[in-house]
């Protein structure tokens, strides 16, 4: 079954839990002349990585347009504390379009994408220790910027359960919660529920906001 839905703007729920990363780590090698050499090599924009924003150019500004809902006036960045005073350029409240626009440089936005991301998944981890969707039992594939996720269910139990039509729009919100966050205008996810045994495509949701209507 599929369902195509355009959602209201609304605040996903995420965990604002930061996640530690601990390990050892071993002593770097001392560095020879040849590694001298080449880290001395120029970096251009032509052989940088690309960023997650899609540029190769970490000092490139970029800009990202936000729902006013989400913005924090006392601290003046975003509520959930991924935008603050400190990582920014500048920041410009629009009331009439009920929305604020930030603007960053292209690193700095992409180490934030990384931290939003993090917290999508855990907030989606979530609903495999809640007792009111046992049916749940894995986080399936996802793509990097969560415009399709897979969530493995046990088919009998889902299929059985009153509440099993809450989970996708709710992991949709996940998705499209980090999108806002990038530099697109338009935000689609597309949720999968597979069987975790068979693998078998159960359901399929689909949902997607313009930014054009965020206020």
């Amino acid at each position: 079954m599929k369902k195509r839905v355009i959602i209201a703007v609304a605040v996903v729920l995420v965990i604002a839990a930061a996640i530690a990363i601990s390990g050892n780590r071993e002593k770097p090698e001392e560095p020879t002349s040849s590694t001298t050499s080449a880290a001395a090599q120029e970096v251009t924009e032509d052989n940088s990585p690309e960023l997650q924003n899609g540029t190769k150019n970490p000092d490139k500004l970029v800009k990202i347009t936000l729902p006013l809902s989400f913005y924090d006036e006392k601290n003046q960045g975003d509520t959930d504390g991924f935008i603050n005073k400190g990582n920014y350029e500048k920041i410009k409240v629009d009331e009439k379009d009920g929305t604020f626009t930030v603007t960053m440089k292209a690193l700095t936005h992409d180490l934030m994408l990384s931290g939003v991301g993090l917290q999508v998944i855990k907030s989606i981890v979530t609903l495999l220790d809640n007792e009111d969707y046992p049916y749940v039992k894995q986080l399936g594939n996802y793509n990097s910027d969560f415009s399709e996720i897979e969530l493995l269910v046990d088919a009998k139990e889902y299929k059985a359960a009153k509440n099993s039509g809450d989970i996708a729009p709710f992991v949709a919100g996940c998705g499209i919660f980090y999108q806002m966050y990038s530099t697109e205008n338009s935000y689609k996810c597309k949720v999968i529920i597979k069987s975790v045994k068979s693998d078998k495509v159960i359901d399929e949701y689909y949902a997607e906001q313009n930014n054009s209507n965020m206020g």
